[in-house]
């Protein structure tokens, strides 16, 4: 099983590594809810691909996690793989964060 643990581990490296960066496609993703940390911080996000609307969890840091709030937009970077694996960056930092714009009242 350490061999296979191994292959699928290098496959996934050259996947990623030899991916075309040019070919990464940006889509923005709503933060449809903030799961409960159980040891790791998790995202559960929506963002429309063509005419579908696709889900997808998303781990993040702690920092970024306490950063963020339900309703938010974030830039999701996503790259298509060597193999067809698609696969993202985790680098929650660098992606553009948008807060969800409420309207002001005036009484």
């Amino acid at each position: 099983t350490l061999c296979i643990v191994y292959f699928y581990s290098m496959l996934t490296v050259i996947n990623c590594r030899y991916d075309s960066k040019k070919s990464a496609v940006k889509y923005k993703a709503i933060v449809m809810e903030k799961c409960p940390p159980y040891g790791d911080y998790t995202l559960s996000l929506s963002y429309q691909k063509g005419d579908r609307f696709r889900g997808m969890l998303l781990p993040v840091s702690a920092r970024f996690y306490h950063q963020i709030k339900e309703g938010d937009t974030i830039t999701l970077q996503l790259h298509p793989g060597l193999f067809g694996w698609p696969w993202y960056h985790d680098g929650m930092g660098k992606r553009d964060v948008h807060r969800k714009q409420h309207p002001i009242r005036h009484d």
